[in-house]
């Protein structure tokens, strides 16, 4: 035999044992010229930090990062009583803090209230909102509270640290599904999903009602189909978009609002897009480019036939489709047959391009993934294997929910294996030739 052929089945061979008898999991991932991402093997425990909120279920995980550098990851909380917020906070190097809360933990369980997501004012103060089910009331409620940067309740804020509020039109649902703080410090909050109407409320920096915002402090929409609000955007102008999914039409749901909480009617159609861009369109998360086109993803599916890919649209500032990217407005990615390929959250890097994260799964195998794109909505294959770095997360059922793309240009992601959520960080290294790496997760 050749020599040559010789040496290369050796070493073939030495790389299937060594990927066959080690006790961490691994995915190989063949990398073009340009930027490679690596599971930060110093970060936590080999990479990955287990915080025991023991979910059940409850899929809203939001990563916060301090001015000091420091990672708080919120979520629900359940025990043998009822689900609770929960915050955890941890180093930059992966160790919960244990100057924050009780011994890095907090868990707030005065209402059976359920994490939907959370924001990190300019002071480190944390607002984290969702929705409570009071019994005394009889429906759920709109829950939003503010801890200071150490853990404990601002009791300054609203009523004891807390505000509860129920919507008018809302029976089935109330949730608070977006927060932003606007530039003299007045809050916003978006939600109300479930039913047919959208809201956005906005209050004063000490938690009490804004009253020179639209009825009361509040601003509403319906939308005439039962709607899931995703996020929240504060545009450079001023104006507030909410945008959204309706879950059982499978469309695209945004409405403005103007600075005043007055619907702004040259956005869309009267102030409202509704748009069906694939034949499943399942929105999740959104953001707004420095020039203020709005970037929305989820899933979508081109070939109804098939299952979802992950899908990206643009948005031009009065709601029409950017034709600019993608095809006409919108990327959607075939997945890897047969899986089900879903984007969960998004950031956009100084130079425009869109990286996302996205959850993997088919009826025998779960996993998670990072895309980049081309700020016209094509593929970076630059990033990782042809815009694609795989994980072969070692948990059951995983999830990742959100990601920070980092100053240093490493990501730190949250998720979740259904029961424990999940804070790891991924470093990035440039490389200068073809080469085959396999990616180590630890379990």
């Amino acid at each position: 035999m050749n020599a040559r052929y010789l040496f290369a089945a050796l070493l073939i061979l030495v790389f299937v044992l060594l990927l066959t008898n080690s006790p961490i999991a691994q995915t190989e991932s063949f990398s073009n010229f340009g930027i490679h991402y690596l599971v930060d093997q110093t970060f936590g425990n080999g990479g990955f930090v287990s915080t025991p909120f023991n979910k059940y279920g409850f899929n809203s995980t939001t990563i916060l990062e301090t001015n000091d550098n420091k990672y708080i990851l919120v979520d629900t909380f359940v025990d043998t009583t009822a689900p609770k917020f929960g915050l955890a906070r941890y180093t930059g190097t992966g160790q919960l803090d244990s100057t924050f809360g009780n011994n890095g933990i907090i868990v707030e369980g005065s209402k059976h209230a359920i994490v939907e997501t959370a924001y990190l004012q300019s002071d480190d103060k944390i607002l984290v909102a969702g929705t409570s089910f009071d019994p005394a009331v009889g429906n759920s409620q709109l829950h939003l509270m503010r801890f200071n940067s150490d853990g404990t309740i601002d009791s300054n804020f609203g009523t004891d640290g807390a505000i509860l509020v129920s919507v008018p039109g809302q029976i089935t649902c109330s949730e608070a599904t977006g927060i932003a703080e606007q530039p003299d410090e007045k809050i916003l909050l978006a939600g109300c999903t479930g039913d047919d109407i959208v809201a956005i409320l906005r209050f004063l920096p000490n938690g009490f009602p804004d009253l020179s915002f639209g009825i009361d402090g509040m601003a509403t929409q319906n939308v005439g189909s039962t709607v899931t609000v995703v996020d929240l955007i504060l545009q450079n102008d001023g104006s507030i978009l909410l945008v959204g999914r309706q879950n059982l039409l499978f469309r695209t749901i945004m409405v403005q609002f103007t600075s005043t909480g007055i619907l702004d009617t040259t956005f869309g159609s009267g102030g409202v897009v509704n748009i069906r861009n694939t034949s499943d369109d399942r929105i999740v998360a959104a953001v707004a480019q420095s020039d203020g086109k709005i970037i929305v993803v989820g899933s979508g599916n081109q070939n109804p036939s098939g299952p979802n890919g992950v899908m990206l649209v643009r948005f031009n500032t009065d709601g029409s489709l950017d034709n600019s990217f993608g095809a006409n407005g919108v990327t959607v990615i075939n997945p890897i047959l047969p899986q089900t390929e879903t984007a969960q959250s998004v950031s956009i890097q100084s130079d425009g391009k869109i990286i996302i994260s996205a959850s993997l799964s088919s009826s025998t195998t779960y996993g998670l993934m990072f895309m980049r794109f081309n700020p016209d909505g094509t593929v970076d294959t630059s990033f990782g294997a042809l815009g694609k770095v795989f994980i072969d997360f070692p948990h059951t059922l995983p999830t990742v929910h959100d990601h920070l793309l980092l100053t240093n240009g490493n990501l730190i992601a949250a998720g979740d294996d259904d029961f424990d959520t999940i804070l790891f960080q991924l470093t990035s290294f440039p490389i200068n030739e073809r080469i085959f790496l396999p990616i180590l997760v630890s379990p």
